[in-house]
């Protein structure tokens, strides 16, 4: 049931038919429908996000996911200055009238999201190679800057476009361009540049498709252009992921790298960057914010259904006197009272039972007297979580006697 309808003055919906008609709503009061389902997503989403760093006490210092996003939207509505000029020259990089005609088309501001959508079922991949050329070329950084706030509107939208990029001739090398921008006087301006290119490649990288990359691997011409097309792009952006994590602006970089781990060939060029140390450096109860050690704790547990990297992590641990990636994940069991990072951090170690070794880690670090001391909890995948590691380690600790 809706508000009713400011064009045919239906006053119930149901799947976009008005109820006290017979007749299908004409097309502009179901598009006008579908933006407002839209909109009251993306504020839903906004809401969460804000709520969720409130949570941890917002810092002057850390650009928020909820401000890119506001961030992004200012832009989108107010266009870079000269933009007619701009557009009517192909931006001076040598765009066709074909592609300007499509921008045209597509940046129009009366244009609605399906008649967007429209565009790039109809026209998709040229779409996406005229963005990467003007994000690639164009060296306005404000217009450079609009354009990348626009992909990352479209792959907001649907993530479905990840795979139309991802069938483009170069569809990295642009983004990863953007981390490279000399350092200017805008240093806030170039911070939220990057952060756009953390959300977008996080992105494409999980949307290439398990079977593509498989096949490619059966000639050694596939072999070669995998390695030069997608290997490399992706190693340099975990490098710049795990460097961005290290710093202030850590929240938008690790939720980046949470997503891009789902990618199976980002586990070993993370592992090969001191991945596993840059995590466990992470997890300070006290000093970091418990946002930030929720999204590590998202990194370990999907690094842990990878059997490869569960030896890594004990390797890893092993050169660790004084700390390393499983103590810090109990020392924050331990002393963290918020549910969400407590029911990460169990998920990792029910994982972490396909080890020996990383089952006499928790057993010698007293992950077992600090479940007896848990607060009892309602939350279902915890109970069982915790029962299970309290189970096996029990298990574990009886066969050593």
């Amino acid at each position: 049931v809706g508000k009713g309808c400011i064009i045919c003055k239906a006053t119930s919906f149901k799947d976009g038919v008005a109820l006290t008609s017979p007749y299908p709503l004409p097309s502009s009061c179901r598009l006008q429908r579908t933006n407002e389902y839209v909109e009251q997503g993306n504020r839903r989403m906004k809401d969460s996000l804000i709520r969720e760093a409130k949570a941890d006490n917002l810092s002057k210092d850390v650009i928020y996911e909820f401000q890119l996003i506001e961030e992004r939207d200012r832009i989108l509505n107010q266009k870079p200055r000269n933009w007619n000029d701009l557009e009517a020259n192909g931006f001076t990089i040598g765009l066709t009238n074909q592609d300007i005609g499509l921008l045209s088309d597509f940046e129009d501001p009366d244009v609605s999201l399906a008649d967007r959508k429209a565009l790039l079922e109809e026209n998709g991949e040229m779409i996406c190679e005229m963005y990467l050329k003007l994000i690639g070329k164009v060296s306005n950084l404000a217009v450079k800057k609009y354009f990348l706030a626009r992909v990352d509107k479209i792959l907001s939208e649907d993530i479905g476009c990840a795979k139309i990029f991802n069938t483009c001739k170069d569809p990295y090398g642009p983004f990863l361009k953007i981390f490279r921008v000399p350092p200017s006087t805008a240093q806030r301006e170039n911070e939220m540049m990057a952060m756009f290119v953390c959300r977008i490649l996080s992105k494409l990288f999980p949307a290439l498709e398990k079977w593509y990359l498989q096949s490619m691997q059966e000639t050694k011409q596939g072999t070669l252009k995998l390695q030069q097309t997608i290997d490399q792009p992706l190693n340099d952006f975990i490098m710049k992921l795990t460097e961005l994590s290290r710093g202030k602006n850590s929240l938008i970089p690790l939720k980046a790298l949470k997503d891009t781990l789902k990618q199976e060939r980002a586990h070993e060029p993370f592992i090969r960057d001191s991945g596993v140390k840059m995590l466990a450096s992470l997890l300070q109860p006290g000093e970091t914010q418990e946002q930030v050690m929720y999204l590590v704790g998202f990194c370990v547990w999907i690094l842990s259904f990878n059997v490869k990297m569960l030896r890594q992590i004990d390797l890893s641990d092993a050169e660790e006197k004084t700390s390393g990636l499983v103590k810090n994940l109990v020392t924050v069991v331990r002393q963290v009272q918020r549910e969400k990072v407590i029911r990460i951090c169990f998920a990792s170690f029910r994982n972490m039972l396909m080890s020996e070794e990383l089952k006499g880690r928790m057993v010698g670090l007293g992950l077992l007297d600090i479940i007896k001391t848990l607060n009892q909890t309602e939350d279902k995948e915890l109970k069982e979580d915790t029962k299970k590691v309290q189970d096996s380690l029990k298990k574990f600790l009886g066969q050593l006697r």
